[in-house]
């Protein structure tokens, strides 16, 4: 709100929520990475025949299904390893086309004479994926060549830079187990070279608050209880209480903020 010296600096629901990825999402993937989320071969699979006169409220129940990570099959017929029955319930239900929903699982998925991680490559287009992350690898790398040296304002760009790439590689994928993917499958690389730069990025920025703001003295390990309560002090004056630039808190800062809080979120 306002402008010049006297303007203040707030993240609104929608400035935090384009910063980063949603939470539950970064939290499975990672969890997959480390082998804490095996997958129970169990598939789920979403039909429809939702009529022509609610055309409006079938295609958001399609883009709804495709935006949890579905696919195509055939013919209104969509596939997930994950459970999603009561995430469409609920969104047919919001839509009035819950009537029109069909769902059930199986263990046994046959995509045209092909099973498991070969049914799932013909499923989901794994090359387009694997081509994001690669992005976000190479982009994670050179961040973590460019923070020993980056100032203040260069590491907004590196932060922000690589939160946008990290959720146009993680926006489509559909975040499948590791028993369905290539044994050398990309993700999971780019995503760890990910978290070391952010956690590069947030130790820069830490040690130049200390610097520049005896007030603002975070001591951060993102496995710490006591990191976990500073960081939310520092979460509740940048972001909830807005702040001018006497508090050295800017949009460096918000980026940075959010990167710690869900640095601490990963585990």
């Amino acid at each position: 709100d306002g402008r010049g010296r006297g303007a203040v600096l707030a993240a609104t629901d929608t400035t935090r929520a384009g910063i980063e990825p949603d939470r539950a999402h970064v939290r499975l993937m990672y969890a997959q990475d480390r082998g804490e989320a095996p997958w129970d071969g169990v598939w789920h699979l979403a039909g429809f025949a939702v009529p022509e006169a609610q055309r409006e409220a079938r295609g958001a129940l399609r883009d709804a299904i495709l935006a949890l990570g579905g696919a195509p099959v055939q013919g209104g017929l969509y596939a997930s390893a994950h459970a999603w029955e009561a995430t469409l319930r609920d969104i047919a239900r919001a839509a009035g086309t819950e009537a029109y929903l069909t769902t059930l699982s199986c263990t046994d998925l046959d995509v045209g004479g092909e099973r498991g991680a070969a049914a799932a490559a013909r499923l989901w287009p794994l090359d387009a994926l694997a081509d994001g992350h690669r992005r976000l690898a190479d982009l994670a790398e050179d961040a973590l060549g460019r923070t020993p040296d980056a100032t203040h304002a260069e590491r907004l760009a590196l932060t922000v830079g690589l939160v946008a790439e990290f959720t146009r590689a993680h926006e489509p994928d559909p975040l499948l187990p590791p028993e369905l993917l290539p044994p050398d499958w990309i993700g999971a690389r780019a995503r760890a070279l990910a978290a070391s730069a952010w956690s590069a990025l947030a130790e820069a920025e830490i040690e130049y608050a200390d610097k520049v703001s005896p007030a603002v003295d975070v001591a951060y390990a993102a496995r710490d209880a006591q990191a976990a309560r500073a960081v939310e002090d520092l979460r509740v004056a940048a972001l909830d209480r807005g702040h001018g630039p006497d508090d050295r808190l800017g949009a460096v800062d918000l980026a940075l903020v959010e990167v710690l809080d869900l640095l601490l979120h990963l585990t």
